[in-house]
């Protein structure tokens, strides 16, 4: 398998996240960096976060390593 030196093979590219209710209250699309910095431009209140991680490919599976929340 051949990969473009300007992407990470096991980066995610695509992701939601949202609070159980289902609203988006961010989207990443096109992402090629292994880290991602996520800031709100306001403060939400929730007791359940949902991250969906698009699979970056077919028989690759899609991970995430680390959250941090302030």
């Amino acid at each position: 398998m051949e990969y473009s030196e300007n992407e990470m093979p096991y980066c995610v590219k695509n992701c939601k996240v949202k609070p159980v209710n289902g609203t988006i209250v961010y989207e990443m699309k096109g992402h090629y960096q292994t880290v991602n910095r996520l800031i709100l431009n306001q403060a939400i209140e929730v007791s359940e976060l949902v991250i969906e991680l698009e699979q970056p490919r077919k028989n690759m599976p899609a991970s995430l390593f680390e959250i941090e929340v302030h």
